[in-house]
């Protein structure tokens, strides 16, 4: 006699990361890859623009998609990141998943250049060649922090 198979109950729970060149459709992608709601976090100027494109093209009915914008050059890194670490504490991951939602980072290179920039600004620090004096301070290059 053979026990029947019974499949445990999956959780999904995917992540990526998705590279190229600007307007390859990273964000067109992220915006319609689920049939649940999809939520950027936007720090790319340039996904603001592909995600009102979408929107203005979205059928009725489709999915919610929502934006918290970090885009501005006076949008600190902290701001986004204080945001992200909020949403985490009041179960917006936890709705989104049970929604079979999307939480998009759009973008982390730019990101990654706002964190580096405040960083050296708190630390009075001249993003520029590595290690190399500048008014008797040590410059720091984006590449290498990034």
């Amino acid at each position: 006699m053979k026990t029947s198979f019974k499949p445990n109950k999956r959780v999904f729970d995917l992540k990526f990361l998705l590279c190229g060149n600007s307007g390859s459709g990273k964000t067109h992608l992220c915006g319609t890859y689920t049939t649940g709601p999809v939520h950027f976090y936007m720090l790319d100027k340039g996904g603001e623009k592909s995600l009102e494109k979408l929107i203005e093209e979205r059928p009725q009915g489709s999915p919610t998609l929502s934006v918290d914008t970090f885009s501005k050059s006076e949008v600190n890194f902290s701001d986004f990141w204080h945001k992200f670490q909020l949403d985490e504490k009041e179960g917006f991951f936890d709705y989104m998943k049970e929604q079979n939602g999307l939480v998009v980072i759009d973008s982390l290179t730019a990101a990654n250049h706002k964190a580096i920039k405040e960083i050296c600004k708190a630390c009075n620090i001249t993003p520029s060649g590595i290690g190399q004096k500048l008014d008797n301070k040590k410059g720091m290059s984006m590449p290498h922090w990034g």
